[in-house]
């Protein structure tokens, strides 16, 4: 029995000096009940209850398994008259479940040397194999309680003894290691780290201080300037300077009207005698009628002159008409105008134009007809106006109703993705869980501010985890945070139809989950936008 207890402790010296660094080393005090079996002593004999002590030496190179050696006494009565000493030694395989759990449950298989005797028997040595299953509850990163039961089957009497235990697990022996703060489920929230491919954005290295996330330069959309604004475009404008409210023609200019100045019914265009006084009755150029010159023939005289004959009245009579001037009989009702109004006869409308030639008889007062008599539509100015407010003017706008705030092209249209993008999110999670720390929110803004820019877009939001724990529950995980980033997004105003989440646990390392680094490097969000060709 010496020698096995020397080989055990050479065992956990060897173990305790050269793993000490590498993993989780703990000590577990042991106490609990042994119940052997009738047939356990040859000759065979009734043997009571003992009260087993113990202690356990564990090494855990990972989080879900481990080493343990394990030293045992028990005494307790045999028969009437006589005591029975056990004495033990074991090493054995622990397998954990749900690592990152409060409560863990355990598997442990090994074997083991037996010493036991009594006042009346010789002493036996016996090999022994075990198997038993446990439950730990983790108090904090240090203690955790040991509940266990063990079957012992020794080779020597083919029994089967079983012993209950209780025990404190002390951590020990790695707490500066960074394993160590991940051996209960109690420790700082993971990290997110950025995804190599298809387009790597520069992201932050320290968690505690992340710089904003790079985003693709965004073409400025082409503006198009009317200094005067009379609709005209400066590049075609011909009357730059023209008044406000002018109407214009195509070039920029202003409209010319074919008015009637001196109101003598001709127009502008066709009046020969532009300042004709008012009442005056003109000629279809707009010139006064030329007065006649009357005829003064001798048979209006007869070549009498009475002058000789005087009358007593002492008044002269003059035969005839000489001298007198010719009556043009300008009156205020054959001229072109009444009392200043103007009155064209034979115009039924007064538009300008006689009966016998208006083709539109029926004109509305004072409107500007044609040489037909017919209105004149006046020309409308084109005002060029940008309707969805895109910086793009409607004329040379391709796209006129681009959604508000949208960045737009030179042709007015919402810019589109040249390549494939994919945009890691520096998103910090509490543990275990997918709620988002507050101080990690401005990468999630951002990627809204870019789905803005490009509202045909839609992303794909993946969650990836590291191999600790389950697949299962890091599908679950990754799943339920790739939602928590997703409805982030749509408080940020982005359409949830624009967004799929998706979880992929841990099917798609792209570092080796064997070191630290890489287990970072595998726990990320990333939001991904594809190129549609």
């Amino acid at each position: 029995m010496q020698k096995l207890w020397l080989l055990t402790l050479g065992i956990s010296l060897t173990t305790l000096t050269g793993i000490s660094t590498a993993g989780l080393v703990t000590v577990t005090p042991l106490v609990g009940s042994h119940r052997f079996a009738d047939d356990t002593l040859s000759p065979r004999q009734t043997i009571n209850d003992a009260t087993q002590y113990g202690v356990a030496l564990s090494y855990y190179p990972a989080s879900t398994w481990g080493w343990e050696i394990g030293l045992s006494r028990a005494s307790t009565e045999v028969g009437l008259t006589d005591n029975l000493d056990w004495k033990s030694g074991d090493v054995s395989f622990m397998r954990r479940f749900y690592t990152y759990q409060a409560i863990q449950p355990y598997l442990l298989a090994g074997i083991g040397q037996a010493r036991y005797h009594s006042a009346t028997l010789a002493t036996e040595n016996s090999s022994y194999g075990q198997l038993g299953a446990g439950i730990m509850w983790n108090l904090n990163d240090l203690l955790a309680l040991r509940a266990e039961v063990r079957a012992l089957s020794l080779q020597k009497t083919s029994s089967v003894d079983y012993v209950r235990f209780l025990g404190l697990e002390f951590a020990c022996g790695c707490m500066g290691s960074s394993y160590y703060e991940r051996r209960h489920r109690v420790h700082a929230p993971d990290p997110i780290i950025a995804k190599a491919s298809p387009v790597l954005l520069k992201v932050a290295e320290s968690p505690a201080n992340p710089p904003p996330a790079s985003f693709p330069a965004l073409p400025k959309p082409a503006v198009i300037l009317d200094a005067d604004s009379d609709g005209v475009h400066d590049d075609s404008d011909k009357c730059e300077n023209t008044p406000a409210k002018t109407k214009v023609n195509a070039n920029g200019c202003p409209l010319v009207v074919d008015g009637d100045d001196d109101k003598d019914g001709i127009k502008n265009s066709l009046d020969k005698c532009a300042n004709t006084p008012a009442n005056t009755k003109v000629d279809d150029k707009g010139c006064p009628f030329v007065k006649s010159t009357p005829n003064n023939n001798g048979n209006n005289n007869n070549g009498n002159n009475n002058g000789g004959n005087k009358s007593g009245g002492g008044s002269t009579t003059t035969s005839g008409n000489a001298g007198a001037p010719i009556n043009i009989n300008v009156t205020n009702n054959n001229n072109n105008y009444n009392d200043g109004k103007l009155t064209i006869p034979n115009d039924n409308d007064q538009d300008g134009v006689t009966d016998d030639l208006d083709k539109c008889p029926s004109s509305p007062a004072k409107s500007k007809v044609d040489a037909k008599g017919c209105p004149v539509v006046a020309p409308t100015a084109i005002v060029d106006a940008d309707k969805d407010q895109d910086g793009v003017l409607d004329s040379v706008d391709k796209c006129l109703n681009t959604p508000k705030g949208a960045k737009v092209d030179a042709t007015g249209c919402t810019l589109a993705l040249t390549e494939d993008i994919a945009i890691n999110l520096h998103v910090l999670f509490e543990t275990d869980k997918a709620i988002i720390i507050n101080k990690a929110m401005t990468d999630i803004q951002k990627v809204a501010e870019f789905m803005r820019n490009y509202p045909d877009v839609t992303m794909t939001v993946e969650g990836h985890t590291d191999d600790r724990a389950s697949a299962q529950h890091n599908l679950l995980l990754s799943k339920k945070r790739a939602q928590a980033v997703k409805r982030e997004l749509v408080k940020a105003g982005i359409s949830a139809s624009r967004l799929r989440a998706v979880g992929y646990g841990e099917s798609q390392p792209i570092a080796d989950n064997a070191t630290e680094e890489g287990r970072g490097q595998n726990r990320r969000v990333v939001a991904t936008a594809k190129y549609k060709k």
